[in-house]
């Protein structure tokens, strides 16, 4: 490997490595997702999946198991949520791994490499490849079960066991989302192209059924045996229910959506594979390769599934970024490198600007002790953040900045503007979750409320929770040590209630009763969403202040 591939390797290790450690679980989807994996820490429990004492239908346990052993196996070392995200960072490199086989496969040597790059330079994937959530092992799925594929003409038992293998995977990641697209993409291909008419693939299709048979029932039957009422509920209300909308769960379908998002989320690769559909259909004619027929297949049926679902959400198409990868590695070669390369020095003054407007936040930080007083920063971030002069941040974001020069003067790979994009998505990237990421965590991490909060929960009892989310509960529980029942759903009357105000800033009503505000307090940054801790004193008479009645005290809130 030349000394330009070294500097390259070296950066994308990097930026693989920065915001995964470092900081605590962020709202919305790392809050939740690291409370299940917490459960399974505290109770080895993994059938029934649980956040803050209640069962959590969503998904299958497979992704939250595999966090729980990654935070065990590096707790000597790194807090436990820190362990837990490196999961994260093994599943992104088989990922990359799988799909970099696949473009061997389908379109010859060399293109693993480009569609390792692709995938890593992808907007989508490098919004996403620093986050504990399923979906992460979701696409690797996709990644197995796409390289199974590419031997399904060949060797129908090898490839009928990495799909099925895939397929099973997916499944206990997201539940039935990735079998019902690969299902689909399975009938298009014999269905559209002659090719796949034939035993082999037939024997690939039962092989992959053997395969992925133990993977779909294991779980579902001792989630069974264990309370068919939960089985229900994950089945038909997270499965069904979901995607056809009556669950009422999840962000709801525009029209178009997908169509918008890819535009931006699977650059540069979306355009790229493009640019190899049109070029091979107007070269190749009805004699279309396979490469572009498995893609294209694939790509077909995960956008069938999300294009008609009634829940969406921009991570939802992390998926269709592992064909894309691999249908633009044919054209990377193909495109016009002056175009490329122009594309690549406009990211690269993109991604030196916020570098510098990163260094610079940083220093001004250090000198004055807080953040600049500018409006669009105040807005999302506390500008009295006190800015320490961290040894070990300052170091890394260094050598990032030393290794992207290097890269660019290097220049390695026979089409070096695809490497470098990647390196500028590094260097930007980089430098932000290092200098920065001690302000970002301060912002959105629950630590100083919940710890606060922690030291007016000493007086026994439970603690019912009203208005407050999945990661707000399971950060309770991992921060402040207590478990809280959600006043909306259980009858269960406690002497304490944590109260979150809607996002306007206005309060929900608390239960009948007489009540004194004990602690309110929210998270560094945030100007809307408060935590307010109340006391009843039906339970706990001897209290530091006058006992008020709720409408009081919204009045008295009100006013301060």
């Amino acid at each position: 490997m030349t000394k330009g591939g070294l500097c390259l390797v070296a950066l994308l290790g990097a930026f693989l490595l920065a915001g995964t450690i470092g900081h605590d679980p962020w709202k919305p989807d790392e809050a939740y997702s690291f409370g299940l994996v917490y459960h399974i820490l505290q109770s080895g429990e993994w059938v029934v999946p649980t956040l803050g004492g209640e069962p959590f239908m969503e998904k299958p346990p497979l992704y939250y198991l595999a966090a729980a052993a990654s935070a065990r196996l590096f707790s000597p070392l790194l807090p436990l949520h820190d362990g837990a995200r490196l999961a994260t960072t093994f599943f992104i490199l088989a990922t990359l791994a799988f799909t970099a086989l696949a473009a061997n496969r389908l379109f010859g040597r060399g293109h693993g490499v480009r569609a390792a790059l692709l995938l890593l330079g992808t907007i989508g994937f490098a919004m996403f490849a620093h986050t504990l959530i399923p979906d992460i092992l979701l696409t690797t799925g996709f990644a197995v079960a796409f390289y199974g594929l590419c031997w399904a003409l060949e060797r129908p038992l090898r490839a009928g066991a990495l799909l099925g293998t895939g397929v099973g995977i997916g499944f206990m990641a997201k539940g039935l989302v990735e079998p019902s697209m690969v299902g689909i993409a399975a009938i298009l291909l014999p269905a559209v192209f002659r090719e796949w008419r034939t035993r082999r693939y037939v024997a690939t299709l039962a092989w992959a059924l053997l395969f992925a048979l133990p993977w779909l029932l294991a779980w579902p039957i001792a989630l069974y045996q264990r309370d068919p009422m939960l089985f229900r509920e994950w089945f038909w209300i997270n499965n069904f229910g979901r995607y056809f909308g009556f669950a009422e769960l999840g962000g709801y379908n525009e029209p178009f959506y997908f169509t918008r998002t890819l535009s931006w989320f699977s650059l540069p690769a979306g355009i790229l594979a493009l640019y190899v559909l049109v070029r091979g259909l107007r070269e190749q004619g009805l004699r279309i390769p396979r490469g572009l027929q498995l893609s294209s297949a694939m790509c077909a049926g995960i956008l069938v599934v999300l294009g008609t679902a009634a829940s969406v959400r921009e991570l939802y198409a992390l998926p269709i970024l592992v064909p894309l990868c691999v249908l633009a590695s044919a054209g990377v070669d193909k495109f016009p490198a002056r175009l490329g390369f122009a594309a690549s020095v406009a990211t690269a003054l993109l991604a030196v600007c916020v570098a510098a407007v990163a260094w610079g936040i940083w220093v001004f930080g250090v000198i004055h002790g807080h953040a600049p007083e500018v409006p669009v920063i105040s807005r999302h971030l506390p500008t009295d953040f006190d800015f320490r002069f961290h040894p070990l941040f300052v170091c890394c974001a260094l050598a990032i900045c030393a290794l992207w020069v290097a890269t660019w003067i290097q220049r390695p790979g026979p089409q070096p503007w695809l490497s470098l994009w990647a390196a500028n998505l590094a260097l930007g990237w980089g430098v932000v979750m290092t200098l920065l990421l001690p302000w970002l965590d301060n912002a959105k991490s629950f630590r100083e409320p919940f710890e606060s909060l922690a030291a007016h929960l000493q007086r026994p009892g439970c603690i019912a929770s009203i208005h407050l989310g999945e990661g707000q509960r399971a950060m309770l529980d991992y921060m402040a040590h207590r478990t809280s029942y959600r006043a909306e759903t259980t009858r269960q009357t406690c002497p304490l209630v944590l109260m979150q105000t809607l996002r306007d800033g206005k309060r929900p009503a608390l239960p009948q009763g007489e009540w004194t505000l004990l602690w309110q307090g929210s998270r560094n940054g945030e100007n809307k969403e408060r935590f307010l801790l109340y006391a009843n004193d039906a339970f706990s008479p001897i209290l530091t202040s006058t006992p008020l009645k709720a409408p009081e005290i919204a009045d008295s809130l009100s006013n301060r």
